[in-house]
This record gives structure tokens, C-alpha cells and sequence, in this order.
């Protein structure tokens, strides 16, 4: 299987079948990060959740940034989540989605 969505120019959701990058372990690691990243600016990141919080991952599967469930539905109310997808596939390591750790 391959994970390569340069063709598409998007960060898109992980998939069901995606489980061997996104395994128990992975997901472990990427809780962990998450929660570090959280307390690194707690006043600024108190509302995110690692259960809700809309997550992104790099090509490897390791956590970058997370947005608020309400952030997420912010961006899917204004119609600019597809832009803001594409903005962050061409900015930064992003390539994946997810709800909650995966």
C-alpha cells in the first residue's frame, strides 16, 4: 500500500486500511506527543482533546498539530476547509487526518 498523495495536493483522512502505519504503537507515540504538545502552551491549547481534537500527521504518521473540534467546524461552515487542506499540504510535512489519535 502506498501513501503517497502528492498527486493530490491535499492532506486527506486516514482510511480504515491504514492501519499498519497508524498501529497501537504509532498511536501511543503520537497520544504522547500530543499531550506534550498541549502542555507546551496549556492556556493556549486547553480545549484540545486526543480523543476529538482534529489531528495531522506527516508522511511517517507522527502527530504535528491538532485543531479544536470547533475550529474544525469553523473551517467546514465558512467553506474554507478545503482550502485551508491544501494551504497546509503545500506549507508544512502534514499529510494526514484524523479524529482523535490514531
Amino acid at each position: 500500500m502506498t501513501y503517497d498523495n502528492t498527486l493530490r495536493g491535499t492532506v486527506l483522512p486516514l482510511k480504515r486500511d491504514e492501519g499498519d502505519l497508524f498501529g497501537p504503537m504509532r498511536a501511543k507515540l503520537n497520544k504522547g506527543l500530543m499531550v506534550q504538545w498541549i502542555n507546551a502552551d496549556l492556556t493556549e491549547r486547553c480545549e484540545h482533546d486526543v480523543r476529538k481534537s482534529i489531528v495531522f500527521y506527516d508522511d511517517a504518521g507522527t502527530f504535528e498539530t491538532a485543531l479544536t473540534a470547533s475550529q474544525w467546524e469553523s473551517l467546514t461552515k465558512s467553506g474554507n476547509r478545503e482550502l485551508f487542506l491544501e494551504m497546509l499540504y503545500a506549507r508544512t510535512p502534514v499529510r494526514f487526518w484524523s479524529k482523535g489519535i490514531k
